[in-house]
């Protein structure tokens, strides 16, 4: 046949054009590099400073620099802060980094090969030139680096507690110190959901709309939930204009994206008829499924709203726990509880995940969020009522409930896995993703990602001799 290439020879052309132009890097080659540091050797900056890495950092997917709170030794001093990685110098003002401020921490940039013109430095941050540091050739690295391993298997490196704490002592050993971290969760989430600007009947409420806004936009939605939760005698359509208004779904952007449906329309209509003083909030609407969008949680958090028996609804799931916990399994305990969870219909949002065109038939919550909802709303009052019992067999029934719940297999749950346990033992339920959360916001956060002055592995150790983790503390 006329016209048709064989696909060895396009190989063997791209062999050949190889010899000629530069290596196809990109960016992700140097950052898998920079997360390795196996293809690096006796980096120095561009004033000729040594640079010794105690820690990358962690590999950041999100707007910002390319990885966060490193832990770096450049020449005498000893630096924390943000690395990014360009492959040419000029990328740092072309990218807007010197105009933007997530980029204030940056203490080093990368970058492959020295600039024909280089732009002079925008901040306090050292510059360093991987090229002449690399141990392999430029050619080769392409060959070398499999990028669909990164980011997701690996994050950063193992913490030192991998080595010299969950891989040390017995899995039994440390699911007790991941339980224990995350009844310590489930207290702390009850503290903050009381500790808010609300009467107490409407905490659990309060923790529910949180959860919906999902790690991203929780707090936007406990601030829209604090707006209106005085507000029941409102119609639901007026609730709801006032959130998406709030939430900025009626500028001129959205007003020409949804201009064909009349729901939108009416909505957008009502909004400027509401008489009342409102905070603007910016969601966070990067890597959020359809099925996921904020703007159907936000049609929910107005029904529960609405709903009479929400200020009861802390009480309700209670009594429920107190009737069955120890009358029937585990697994029909967890589904009472789910059915305790508020489910709304609406002829809209049955069939539609914003304002466009309509979906097969949606439940109002999935099995997914409800396990969401359960650790961050219900199960830290229902710890509490226990511990006021002080029940042996009601806890490890509550304990045995709590690992039933599956693990999130998120970004975030991938990262634990390979900072406690080097990959070789996942986070097997929500229970033990939520302690190993927690550890890691009372101690690696606090000590970035180096572990250099973590008190972790000695305070357990101290623990574990005079046996004190109890779940009853």
């Amino acid at each position: 046949m006329k016209n048709t290439v064989d696909y060895s020879q396009l190989l063997r052309a791209h062999d050949f054009l190889a010899e000629k132009q530069a290596p196809l890097i990109r960016e992700q080659h140097l950052q898998a590099i920079w997360l390795d540091q196996n293809m690096l050797k006796d980096l120095k900056t561009s004033d000729g400073l040594k640079v010794e890495v105690y820690s990358p950092g962690i590999w950041n997917r999100q707007a910002g620099p390319d990885f966060l709170a490193a832990h770096l030794r450049i020449g005498k001093q000893d630096l924390r802060g943000d690395v990014e990685i360009h492959l040419h110098e000029e990328g740092w003002t072309q990218h807007g980094h010197h105009k933007d401020p997530r980029y204030e921490k940056v203490i080093l940039h990368l970058v492959l090969e020295k600039g024909r013109n280089p732009n002079p430095l925008y901040g306090e941050f050292h510059t360093a030139y991987l090229a002449p540091h690399l141990t392999v050739s430029l050619q080769s690295i392409p060959s070398l680096i499999d990028l669909d391993l990164y980011p997701q298997k690996r994050f950063v490196k193992s913490g030192d507690c991998s080595e010299h704490l969950f891989l040390k002592y017995s899995k039994k050993e440390t699911d007790a110190l991941l339980l224990s971290a995350a009844l310590w969760r489930l207290s702390k989430k009850r503290n903050l959901l009381l500790n808010q600007n609300i009467p107490e009947q409407f905490a659990l409420p309060m923790g529910l709309a949180m959860t919906l806004g999902s790690p991203k936009n929780a707090r936007i939605f406990g601030k829209i939930f604090q707006d209106l939760y005085d507000k029941p005698f409102w119609s639901e359509d007026k609730l709801l204009a006032q959130a998406l208004g709030s939430c900025g779904f009626f500028t001129s952007k959205y007003l020409e994206r949804w201009k064909e449906s009349s729901y939108y329309r009416k909505l957008s209509l009502l909004w400027p008829k509401i008489n009342m003083e409102y905070r603007c909030y910016q969601l966070d609407l990067s890597g959020i499924r359809p099925i996921h969008h904020p703007i159907r949680r936000l049609a929910y958090l107005c029904h529960l709203i609405k709903d009479i028996q929400a200020p009861l609804l802390q009480e309700k799931i209670l009594k429920t726990w107190r009737d069955y916990w120890n009358t029937i399994s585990t697994q029909h305990l967890l589904e009472r509880l789910h059915d305790e969870i508020p489910s709304y219909k609406h002829h809209y949002w049955n069939t539609h995940v914003h304002f466009e065109q309509k979906e097969k038939k949606l439940s109002s919550l999935g099995s997914n969020i409800k396990n969401e909802i359960l650790v961050n709303a219900i199960f830290p009052f229902i710890l509490h009522d226990i511990r006021k019992r002080s029940s042996k067999e009601e806890m490890e029934i509550f304990c045995e409930l709590y690992s039933k719940l599956p693990s999130s297999k998120s970004s975030k749950w991938a990262y634990l896995g390979q900072r406690f346990f080097s990959n070789s033992r996942a986070l097997e339920n929500l229970e033990t993703e939520q302690g190993a959360l927690q550890i890691h916001r009372d101690f690696c956060s606090q000590f970035e990602t180096s572990c250099f002055g973590c008190p972790f592995i000695k305070r357990y150790e101290f623990f574990m001799k005079n046996n004190a983790f109890m779940v009853f503390e």
